[in-house]
């Protein structure tokens, strides 16, 4: 990406940001796209529910959060576009993961949903 100054990036998100080398955030939205979907797609059915320790994310509910994370902060992007100067809520990832439920959900399942909100999200940059 073009160079970025990092103080006017939240210290939370700067390891993110950091990680990106991409030219353009569609670039970034869509390079990364088939092998992230073959992570999950590939990774073995007796892991997709599996935490390795008490309190830890398993791969379904982390994906799933990937999923909430990416429409709230879309939903963020379209705000600043259309110049919404109303405060911006922050959210309980924690709580979103638990009541998601994603253990009646199929891991294809999840990477569908994925699937439609990154095409939703690259339209909306677009």
């Amino acid at each position: 990406m073009p160079e970025i100054d990092f103080d006017k990036v939240p210290e939370y998100y700067r390891g993110y940001v950091a990680r990106v080398h991409s030219e353009s955030v569609l670039d970034a939205l869509n390079e990364e796209l088939e092998a992230f979907i073959n992570l999950f797609q590939h990774m073995p059915a007796d892991k997709h529910d599996y935490a390795y320790a008490e309190g830890k994310w398993t791969p379904k509910q982390l994906l799933q959060h990937i999923c909430d994370a990416e429409r709230i902060f879309a939903q963020r992007a379209l705000r600043f576009a259309r110049h919404d100067m109303t405060q911006l809520p922050g959210f309980d990832q924690d709580i979103y993961v638990e009541k998601a439920h994603v253990d009646h959900r199929s891991m294809q399942d999840l990477v569908d949903e994925f699937k439609s909100i990154r095409a939703a999200t690259v339209a909306l940059y677009k």
